[in-house]
């Protein structure tokens, strides 16, 4: 008696079988795959339906006829089954040469079936076979009608995949006189018909159709289906109306390895939740940011988080050709700031190339450092000045703004009202304020100054020259 054979018989006579479920029984049995005999079939009784997948692929066909007695298969088994089937290397040959003798052999086992082994029957076998279904007593008429409704419904859902006849979109309907002819189209018509060809041809016209939302949507789908690993750029720069319809999770799908790419996406889309998203993505992948990254990002440098920032390098700083840093925060350019001065110090004696430079990361200079370049005839922009530090910028004196400013002087005046200039006029003594000749006013008066106060009737103050 084979061994296996002798395990099983074991099993019966001491009981086991009670103690133990049928998967336990088997568990050792499935882990090498085993393959056993027809006759060790019998003997195992109801422990085959508890046979892995593997197991029952192995076996090939001696378990058939035990396999279509067990109630609840799994997926894993039924698919060992169709695959045993489907190898044509059983009794009853490849399905392609099954007769209607073969179908009532198979009795329950043609419920197992799927619909790729049923089409592969003849038709003029298995439809009169279905048809004459007091033949076949093994199968009741619900099983019957259920394997006649699976072949229909599949039919159907083929046919539905195709796109009709009558809604091909040709270049005649893509013409601006006829295009409104989609708007008739049913979402599913859209996503069936829309071509790469017809559609990338066309991008900017159906992003900006009025299309309703489920029809841009089948838009969309259609994209998605063509661009799986994310669009190209030509799509970044005509997605119109698609872009409310993009959302963070599935540019998380996207593979974004292109600053092309990423350059085309943060000039095309208006949300920065987008934008943060795209730029997220990219890093992911890249693992750096790179000069050309920053180029790229431009002003959209703001966006990034804190991670994201740790990844510039001085390299990276030194060798990018722009940046704009004058919408960031004060955490971004208090960040930036000491990397690109350490990034620019090989130019340190050559003010006029070192500030240019330097000038998109001075708001985050420290006072001192603004100190020493007003020694420099730096001429600095009233822009970049009204982007300083508030608190490096109350350390100068108006001497040291004249330094900073240079020609650009007169252009104090004229923003005498900006919250952080009127801040530090306030904080300097006017004859100091007086002595820039630009008539500015507010500064602090020397001498003695009278403040009067609820808790007190007066409090005398000297201020130090």
């Amino acid at each position: 008696m084979p061994e296996s054979t002798r395990m099983l018989c074991y099993l019966f006579m001491a009981g086991c079988a009670i103690m133990l479920t049928p998967s336990g029984a088997l568990k050792s049995l499935n882990t090498s795959v085993m393959v056993i005999s027809k006759e060790e079939a019998i003997i195992s009784n109801h422990l085959v339906c508890e046979m892995s997948g593997d197991s029952i692929a192995a076996t090939g066909e001696k378990l058939l006829k035990q396999l279509s007695q067990c109630q609840n298969l799994t997926a894993d088994q039924i698919k060992a089954i169709q695959q045993i089937f489907s190898s044509g290397n059983t009794s009853f040959g490849p399905p392609s040469t099954w007769t209607s003798f073969v179908l009532d052999q198979l009795s329950r086992l043609i419920l197992m079936l799927d619909y790729n082994i049923l089409q592969s029957i003849p038709k003029n076998v298995l439809m009169p076979w279905l048809e004459n279904s007091t033949l076949h007593s093994d199968l009741s008429q619900n099983h019957l009608v259920h394997i006649r409704e699976s072949l229909k419904s599949s039919r159907t859902k083929r046919a539905i995949e195709m796109c009709p006849t009558d809604k091909v979109i040709t270049k005649d309907i893509l013409n601006d006189d006829l295009m409104d002819e989609l708007l008739f189209y049913t979402p599913i018509e859209l996503k069936l018909c829309l071509t790469k060809e017809n559609l990338m041809n066309n991008i900017s016209a159906f992003s900006d159709y009025p299309f309703i939302d489920e029809q841009l949507e089948a838009v969309k789908d259609k994209l998605d289906e063509i661009f799986p690993e994310g669009y190209p750029p030509a799509v970044f720069s005509n997605l119109g109306l698609i872009e409310k319809l993009i959302d963070e999770k599935k540019i998380k799908q996207w593979t974004i390895n292109s600053t092309n790419t990423v350059h085309a996406f943060l000039d095309s889309v208006s949300s920065d939740k987008l934008r943060i998203a795209v730029i997220r993505r990219y890093t992911e992948l890249r693992k750096q940011i790179d000069s050309d990254f920053l180029d790229v990002l431009g002003p959209y440098i703001c966006l990034l988080n804190e991670d994201q920032l740790s990844m510039i390098t001085e390299k990276s700083i030194e060798m990018a050709t722009f940046l704009d840093l004058s919408n960031c925060s004060s955490a971004i350019k208090d960040h930036l700031y000491p990397k690109a001065k350490r990034a620019f110090s090989d130019r340190h004696y050559e003010y006029s190339e070192y500030y240019k430079r330097i000038r998109p990361f001075l708001g985050g200079a420290p006072g001192e450092d603004l100190r020493a370049l007003s020694k420099n005839d730096v001429n600095m922009d009233i822009q970049t000045f009204l982007g300083l530090k508030g608190s490096s910028l109350m350390e100068l004196t108006p001497e040291n703004v004249k330094g900073l400013l240079g020609t650009n002087l007169n252009n104090l005046r004229d923003n005498q009202n900006v919250p952080l200039v009127r801040e530090w006029i306030q904080k300097q003594k006017q004859s100091d304020l007086d002595s820039l000749g630009l008539g500015l006013q507010g500064g602090l008066s020397e001498g003695f100054i009278l403040l009067k106060s609820k808790t007190m009737n007066a409090t005398v103050l000297r201020l130090l020259a």
